[in-house]
């Protein structure tokens, strides 16, 4: 019934919102058309033609500007509600007058309280009206009311704030009924008064325990009342006796926040006496009220009780700090970083990461070099630390590092960080004696070369015979090369390298890169190389078409999958054609044809499964026949099940017959209950729609 209330508010809300640009006509006009309306409206249903309600709607946001003539309206909507007309017309009429009702209409509504047919809608204007009579009206109700409606009744007093109800409401926390007694406790601290409060506190200690903790939430919002109306001795009363150890820890919380809302200019000891005292919970509840207290030379002072605190809050107030961007507690934060627990050691890392400076690269650097659990907090830490000056101090610490792992870590920030001005540096380390030192120097080239770079990538990956370092080249030269937006030089120099190498590896390498780039201007290298007749370069050349951004290679490796003698080669084409079928702009039919005949050249299940998963948007019988082969294969079977299950609508308008026998093959072969059921389920509604 609540839900109902609020449905109604949001009814009306909606019919009497816009509107404004009607003019009000002379009075007598407006009411003789209302009143018209109204005649109309007397036989409406719900579901029914709203045109008289939405004329209603109009003339009465019209009168709204005069006060007579909502008076006037008023009186005709109370004639309304005195009439024969049906429910559908009762509750609008029952929404008009939750907007324009004075006292004048609370005798009407309070006889409609007393049906069970219209309380709803009479509990929803009377609640709206602000008349005293109408409190009355639903004080007197409820002494009668049971169930449901003395639950709504209680609801709407306490969102009335209906101090008079207080009497009558206290007495039904004790309700045997669990929701009345709630909805009392509810009502309670909406009202928020003195007397209020004090009848919270006097069914506390007897209350059983999931009503115990609506009562505690109930006096959070008699102390929120009373501090919004200035009443801030009788609030923080409230919350410092929620504070006591013997609530829960949410409670506790809650009151503390309320505190320092309630006291403002208290804010500031009352943390620092919190977080220097011993109380867990309410240290918790201190850190999360930091964020308040924005005073810089407040927060160094907090940050001095971190090394007193337990690891717990330790981690919370460095927290607290880097999400305030608290940049003057670092010393305090840096700290900690010499603490014996790993959990505080990478807090403070993180945090160091969010309020560090230039400063703090040398701490981070080191911390990084030395490996262990600590580096890769340390080296995400130092790729955000924030600011030009910090990208100074990490090129400025390359020129004068002697030490290989420290150089390791700050060519590694130098490329996370995209510091293109370092690129020169950088390069110098490619030639490095410490093959540590070469390969992360080769990666960060890749992360910041500029076109002009090109060249000098390709060099590196041609000249080295390390494999791992031809690995991180071939990787730098592709991501070098995705940078560069001029689809001619992108490629360009790869092109000239790729057709003058005679090395297959190294040319495999070229066509790798060129397919990373998917500019069409490198497909006929990638091409030719399903032409060449070293495996690992036709590989490549599979691998790089396979992930082609368009479905142009199509053709080329489903001629592949086709012709090769390489069963391996051969099914690596057969799944790159697949995902070309489905990125295609081929009709339906025709892509179900082709995935069809994939599904039968395929030697792997998986090939085939996937061919299934591409299925599902296909508005094609092909595509439901090939799915019906599937339930012919162990592997398939349930894939199959289930994706035939799911588009049986689908299929069945186009071929009844075909879709009852497979839903019949589920029925009878399948090892999962629930197709076996649903199989069943359709067969006979398919069943019921073919007769």
């Amino acid at each position: 019934m609540i839900r109902f209330i609020r449905w109604f508010g949001i009814g009306v809300l909606v019919m009497l919102s816009g509107l404004q640009h009607l003019q009000a006509d002379d009075s007598s006009t407006t009411l003789s058309e209302l009143n018209a309306l109204l005649s109309r409206a007397a036989a409406y249903e719900y579901g029914k033609d709203r045109t008289a309600l939405s004329q209603m709607d109009s003339l009465i946001q019209s009168a709204l500007r005069s006060p007579g003539q909502t008076k006037a309206v008023e009186k005709s909507l109370i004639r309304f509600l005195e009439s024969e007309s049906t429910q559908a017309g009762k509750q609008f009429a029952c929404q008009k007058l939750s907007v324009v009702g004075t006292d004048v209409c609370v005798p009407v509504l309070s006889r409609l309280l007393k049906n069970e047919n219209t309380f709803d809608m009479a509990l929803f204007a009377l609640e709206r009206n602000s008349s005293s009579r109408a409190g009355a009206a639903m004080r007197k109700q409820l002494a009668n009311a049971a169930g449901n409606q003395k639950i709504g009744l209680i609801h709407a007093l306490g969102h009335r704030k209906d101090e008079k109800s207080v009497g009558e409401i206290t007495p039904l926390a004790s309700d045997r009924n669990a929701d009345i007694a709630r909805a009392a406790v509810v009502a309670l601290g909406d009202i928020a008064i003195p007397k209020a409060t004090s009848a919270l506190w006097s069914m506390l200690p007897a209350a059983e325990t999931s009503l115990k903790v609506q009562i505690l939430h109930s006096l959070l919002r008699c102390a929120d009342g009373a501090r919004i109306k200035g009443r801030t001795a009788e609030a923080s009363s409230i919350q410092e006796s929620l504070m006591g150890s013997q609530y829960p820890a949410t409670i506790r919380r809650a009151a503390f926040g309320g505190m320092c809302e309630t006291h403002p200019e208290k804010m500031q000891p009352l943390l620092l006496a919190t977080l220097q005292g011993n109380d867990p919970e309410l240290k918790t509840a201190a850190i999360q009220q930091i964020q308040y207290a924005k005073e810089a030379s407040f927060l160094k002072t907090l940050a001095q009780t971190i090394p007193r605190q337990d690891a717990a809050h330790q981690l919370q107030l460095m927290a607290a700090f880097s999400e305030m961007k608290a940049r003057n507690v670092l010393e305090e934060v840096t700290g900690q970083i010499e603490s014996t627990n790993p959990d505080v050691q990478m807090a403070a890392i993180r945090a160091i990461g969010c309020l560090g400076d230039a400063g703090s690269v040398k701490r981070l650097v080191a911390i990084a070099s030395e490996g262990g659990a600590l580096r890769e907090t340390a080296r995400q830490a130092l790729d955000v630390l924030p600011g030009q000056p910090v990208d100074s101090a990490i090129v400025s610490g390359l020129s004068s590092a002697k030490n290989g792992p420290v150089k390791i870590e700050l060519i590694r920030s130098i490329g996370e960080r995209r510091i293109v001005s370092a690129a020169n540096q950088v390069s110098s380390f490619v030639s490095d004696p410490d093959p540590a030192i070469r390969l992360e120097a080769i990666r960060a080239l890749g992360q910041i070369a500029s076109s002009d770079r090109m060249q000098e990538l390709v060099d590196i990956l041609v000249q080295t015979t390390s494999p791992q370092e031809r690995i991180e080249s071939k990787k730098a030269v592709a991501a070098a090369a995705l940078r560069i937006s001029d689809p001619d030089l992108q490629v360009k120099t790869v092109l000239l390298n790729a057709g003058a190498v005679k090395d297959a590896p190294l040319k495999a390498a070229f066509v790798e890169i060129l397919g990373k780039t998917g500019n069409p201007k490198g497909l006929p290298c990638i091409l030719g190389a399903l032409k060449d007749p070293d495996a690992d370069l036709q590989k490549a050349g599979i691998s790089s078409l396979s992930a082609w951004p368009t479905a142009d290679p199509m053709q080329e490796l489903r001629d592949f999958s086709r012709s090769a003698k390489d069963e391996q080669l051969r099914m690596l084409a057969l799944r790159g054609y697949v995902r070309m079928i489905d990125i295609s702009t081929l009709a339906d039919e025709e892509k179900a044809d082709r995935f069809r005949e994939a599904f039968q050249a395929s030697t792997e299940w998986q090939i085939q499964r996937t061919v299934l998963t591409r299925l599902n948007d296909l508005d094609s019988m092909t595509a439901f026949r090939l799915l019906a082969a599937g339930l012919d294969i162990p592997t398939l079977k349930s894939d199959a099940e289930d994706r035939i299950l799911r588009w049986t609508d689908r299929y069945f308008k186009k071929d009844p017959t075909a879709i009852r026998t497979v839903l019949q093959k589920i029925a009878d072969t399948s090892e999962d209950p629930e197709n076996v059921n649903s199989a069943k389920g359709w067969l006979i509604r398919l069943g019921k729609e073919m007769k």
